[in-house]
């Protein structure tokens, strides 16, 4: 496949999956075509203190974040940055730091050739004018707006300062998708948090490549107090201060951090979140251990049937579902079910992203990845890690040491939320997503194949698979299910009535039936049996 073109689809890929579940669960898009995000905060912080944002207007607030963050997203395809900066030029072409590390025995022409587009992107293409901006991001973003938007900005002359006698008189036009509550006149209280050491403030426009913590785990804009709020066309937005970064917010005492991640899904933070940890969301390359997905699920769990009644009150229709028949689960299980599916998607992209780098999936047994008897000291998804927004954690382990050493194993605990099944305790430590190893399957002996050994079909092949809970592992072991080809589901143990969740060779999640014949089950199972799936196939499917 042409490069230029696979990288495209990569990168639509990654888009897609990633904004699944702020904009399949939670987006909804009304008549206008406006998004609106919806969450319900938990009663405690929802009337925690006087002067806390209520649940209407944090709802209010994430579906105007989702707007802004989707022109951001727009300005980045064009120019290559995530947004215009106040400070200096952005003419220097930057180092790219891959998530992974290439040897010279794993390099190929078409890396080559990729590297040769990386260097394309490398370099920001924005225009002069912005090289510094004397106007906000807010106001530059406006050209991917809507006709309204980009007709404001047309109007700005973007050689003068904001407060120029011509620029000063479009202050009063500020779009209401930066206007919030308690906002005085012209200021809004969405912003970016400038400093050192920070996405904006570091002497260029922020990139992509310098979020080395993760895209899912770095705030790209945040809602600050009304105390807080700026002159919208103003370039200057919150200033760092290290001591106290919660408190410099503004924020009513346990007020949460309503925010947007720089992969364009919102993150709210509990008010009682620890200055340090919260430091460790505003650095993009801090190497900080830190997990959005923790929250985003605490939060769905306590939302539970407040988020339907919130949809149904506001559009007069139920949410979305990305398999159709969890909208028909009850009410109690329906959010689990879905945190399951999101996270399958995770992982199948994760794997696609590792396949596209190393030519097959994980592990890659390099020497010192595998003990002398040839099994490697650590699972698949610790070599995922990086992948999945978590370099920082994977640079803590000790690949050459196994997975239960002194060093490694102090490493469980902070096993992310990804690999944890949604109705387990936060604290715990094993897996039920795994793979299926064995003679003919995608993990055959020690180590992933390419898909170019998928001979029966993406789309007929299981990847990953969600097991039952007296199959679960340590999520570090490099311990997966074993296929027996005579008894093909006795591997996932005894799930009762539970449907059987999997994600296949080609990313799309499926329920299968616990009734699915082990023959059919058999033939998804291996990649080149050439066994033809029976007509009758989506009897075994849920949709």
């Amino acid at each position: 496949m042409n490069v230029h073109r696979r990288f495209a689809e990569s990168s639509v890929q990654h888009a897609i999956a990633l904004a699944t579940f702020a904009f399949v669960w939670l987006g909804i898009v009304s008549s206008d075509g406006d998004c609106r995000t919806l969450y319900a905060a938990p009663p405690d912080e929802t009337k925690a203190a006087s002067g806390a944002v209520p649940t209407d207007d944090v709802l209010f607030a994430l579906g105007q974040l989702d707007a802004i963050g989707s022109a951001l997203h727009q300005f980045q395809s064009k120019y290559y940055a995530l947004a215009p900066n106040r400070f200096g030029e952005n003419v220097e072409e930057v180092a790219v730091k891959s998530p992974m590390t290439t040897s010279p025995a794993d390099e190929s022409p078409e890396d080559k050739e990729i590297e040769e587009l990386l260097k394309v992107l490398r370099t920001p293409k924005v225009p002069a004018a912005m090289q510094p901006t004397r106007l906000s991001w807010r106001v530059h973003i406006l050209a991917f707006m809507g006709p309204s938007e980009v007709e404001l900005y047309e109007k700005f002359r973007l050689d003068e300062s904001w407060d120029s006698p011509h620029n000063r008189k479009l202050l009063d036009e500020m779009p209401k998708i930066y206007r919030f509550k308690d906002a005085p006149g012209s200021k809004t209280r969405f912003q970016v948090v400038q400093g050192p050491g920070l996405l904006f403030g570091a002497g260029r426009p922020p990139k992509s490549f310098d979020l080395e913590d993760g895209e899912r785990n770095t705030i790209l804009l945040l809602l600050t107090g009304a105390d807080k709020a700026v002159p919208w066309t103003q370039p200057d937005d919150l200033a760092w201060t290290p001591q106290t970064p919660i408190a410099n917010l503004g924020l009513a005492p346990r007020e949460p951090i309503v925010a947007l991640s720089a992969n364009s899904e919102w993150i709210v933070l509990p008010g009682t979140i620890s200055p340090q940890e919260f430091r460790g969301f505003c650095t993009p390359a801090g190497r900080e251990v830190v997990d959005a997905d923790l929250y985003q699920q605490k939060f769905e769990s306590r939302m539970g049937e407040s988020l339907k009644n919130s949809v149904m009150k506001r559009y007069g229709r139920a949410p979305k579902w990305s398999l159709r028949h969890i909208a028909a689960t009850p009410a109690g299980d329906r959010f689990y079910l879905e945190q399951q599916v999101t996270k399958l998607k995770r992982l199948a992209l994760g794997m696609h992203s590792y396949h596209d780098h190393f030519r097959r999936f994980p592990p890659v047994l390099r020497p010192e990845y595998i003990d002398p008897t040839g099994k490697p000291y650590l699972s698949w998804r610790v070599h995922l890690l990086p992948m999945l927004d978590q370099k920082p954690l994977y640079d803590q382990f000790k690949l050459n040491e196994p997975w239960d050493s002194p060093h490694n194993r102090n490493l469980l605990a902070k096993m992310p939320t990804i690999f944890r099944h949604s109705r387990d305790a936060s604290d715990v430590t094993t897996t039920r997503f795994q793979t299926i190893s064995g003679p003919k399957t995608l993990f055959q002996g020690a180590q992933g194949i390419g898909l170019n050994a998928v001979t029966d079909g993406t789309d007929k092949t299981i990847l990953i698979v969600q097991t039952s809970v007296a199959k679960a592992v340590p999520w570090t072991k490099p311990d997966d299910l074993v296929f027996d080809a005579k008894a093909p589901l006795a591997c996932l143990g005894d799930l009762g009535s539970e449907l059987i969740y999997c994600a296949f060779a080609d990313g799309r999640v499926r329920a299968l039936k616990p009734t699915i014949p082990p023959d059919v089950f058999r033939a998804m199972v291996t990649i080149d049996g050439g066994e033809r799936l029976p007509p009758n196939v989506a009897e075994f499917e849920m949709e």
